[in-house]
């Protein structure tokens, strides 16, 4: 969940504001949109990896892949029409061709109406490609992860994958799962905070001055294409790992209770966030709200807890009047109120 709600910054439009490190709120902007929201997608990926083989072990490859077409493809699709169907409903120009209308319905090419959702493309074809993908982890876990990683560097990947980062981490999370790579092993709080902390001040600074003319790096004309991907794999990576100790010490502090009770609303908040962001944007624009307005800067700040309260409540309607179509937009899962825990059950997890 809390991945989920960093998350959020990256959705948050505008997407084309012109940055200037000397404003306070451009430079809270930049770190919260490129520092933490970004890389808080791999932890997701480690969990989905991860989350194959401890639920799915026992299945065939073939029943694998039919529950997964339910839990990611259908979600996808479902949640592109209704993008779709508002986009024509505002008079947004729809794609020309069927080829096109596929393509942003099911992300067969580049990302999908709502973007966040390539997500669920890639980690199918992650799932598509487990079988290999374990073999190769059993025999040699780390080369594996080595190759695959300089692959997404130097974007060989590209043709497979959106991001293709995620077929990285989706594989590391697998081989935590067999074991090769034991969590004691996952440096502490301080030590993970120490590795990220200068990789997001380097990402911050290359998203507003350019990795060619940065402030606190800059990189030759010509190399800044890798360069960039690499920061991007060492960003996520240092980001994997802190988000990590944050999960740990949220899931054993006093907010257990609130999480618990939120987290069958996730996927669904996660699917429709970004849907819920740009009609607000497309108010506060009627409103003739911009940018540099303090009402945006409110709007920019609360954007995760408040599309996660309007989710909540779109969820809590849609299980109240079409549960069945709920479901199926959850891939299965069917998002409601968790029953509190005792506090004896809690004090006792």
């Amino acid at each position: 969940m809390i991945c989920i709600l960093v998350l959020v910054y990256v959705h948050v439009p505008p997407w084309d504001a012109s940055l200037d490190v000397s404003n306070p709120f451009d430079l809270l902007f930049a770190t919260l949109r490129e520092a933490f929201a970004r890389t808080s997608v791999p932890l997701l990926s480690v969990l989905s990896g991860y989350l194959l083989v401890a639920t799915e072990r026992a299945r065939s490859h073939a029943e694998r892949i039919n529950r997964k077409i339910r839990s990611l493809i259908v979600p996808l699709l479902l949640w592109n029409l209704i993008a779709a169907a508002l986009n024509l409903a505002l008079g947004d120009l729809p794609p020309t061709n069927i080829l096109g209308w596929f393509d942003r319905l099911l992300a067969l090419r580049g990302t999908p109406l709502v973007t966040p959702l390539y997500f669920l493309r890639d980690v199918f074809l992650c799932v598509l490609l487990y079988p290999a993908l374990l073999i190769a982890v059993r025999r040699a876990p780390s080369t594996t992860i080595l190759i695959l990683a300089v692959l997404a560097t130097l974007g060989i990947l590209d043709s497979l994958f959106i991001t293709p980062l995620i077929l990285v981490f989706f594989v590391a999370g697998v081989s935590i799962a067999n074991g090769n790579f034991p969590v004691r092993y996952v440096p502490s709080m301080p030590v993970a905070l120490i590795l990220f902390l200068p990789i997001a001040a380097l990402s911050v600074d290359w998203s507003i001055h350019g990795a060619t003319s940065g402030a606190l790096l800059a990189i030759p004309a010509g190399a800044e294409e890798i360069a960039m991907r690499f920061l991007l794999l060492l960003q996520r990576l240092a980001g994997a790992l802190l988000f990590w100790q944050i999960a740990v010490w949220a899931s054993n502090s006093a907010l257990r209770p609130l999480i618990l009770g939120i987290e069958p609303f996730v996927f669904f908040f996660f699917c429709s966030h970004a849907l819920i962001l740009n009609a607000a944007w497309r108010g506060l624009a009627l409103l003739g709200v911009e940018y540099a307005d303090p009402a945006y800067q409110f709007f920019f700040v609360t954007a995760p807890l408040t599309s996660l309260a309007l989710s909540m409540i779109g969820a809590s309607m849609l299980l109240r009047l079409t549960p069945k179509f709920l479901r199926l937009l959850c891939g299965g899962r069917l998002p409601q109120w968790a029953k509190p825990l005792p506090r004896d059950a809690i004090r006792a997890s």
